[in-house]
């Protein structure tokens, strides 16, 4: 397994190099993005990028997006909201 360096926690990454840390293509990192797999990246006028500390926390939770979720604090997103207030017999 190779590893990686770690980037210091404010810098910004761009899709090849959340596709090389994900081992992946940087076509697939829009698909995962697309279907909510991977963290949301920030959009700078024109430009994508990723926190680095996110992707690396998304990595370090073996990239599982509930236990990113968790260990991030955030929110759950719409759809997972969703789901959870039908699951309790609230209303969509």
């Amino acid at each position: 397994m190779k590893s990686i360096a770690r980037a210091p926690a404010d810098s910004l990454l761009n899709v090849k190099d959340v596709a090389h840390r994900l081992s992946v293509s940087c076509r697939q990192v829009w698909k995962l993005l697309g279907m909510g797999r991977i963290p949301n990246p920030v959009r700078l006028n024109r430009s994508v990028r990723w926190n680095a500390a996110h992707i690396q926390l998304f990595l370090d939770v073996d990239c599982d997006m509930a236990a990113f979720q968790a260990a991030r604090g955030a929110k759950p997103d719409r759809r997972e909201w969703e789901a959870r207030r039908r699951a309790e017999g609230g209303t969509p």
